[in-house]
């Protein structure tokens, strides 16, 4: 991590791929129920914390797609 340039190598450790798994399984599935079946996490307290850093290029894209197809259904 330090060859990248990383400043804090010391704080990547398992859990660290833990929460982008979460985050990024819930960006593409949007399903938090199966998401917390792959972190064996049964609160949603609890996953929440492992999922809460989501993409905000990812999440306006999604809002972007989604705001669309409303509008065209509007439109008809």
């Amino acid at each position: 991590m330090k060859s990248i340039g990383y400043s804090n190598p010391e704080k990547i450790c398992f859990h660290s791929f833990r929460h982008g798994w979460g985050t990024t399984m819930l960006s593409e599935i949007s399903d938090q129920r199966i998401c917390m079946i792959g972190l064996g996490h049964k609160s949603d307290k609890i996953f929440a914390h492992y999922a809460n850093h989501i993409k905000k290029e990812s999440a306006l894209q999604t809002i972007a797609e989604t705001s669309e197809s409303l509008l065209r259904f509007l439109t008809i």
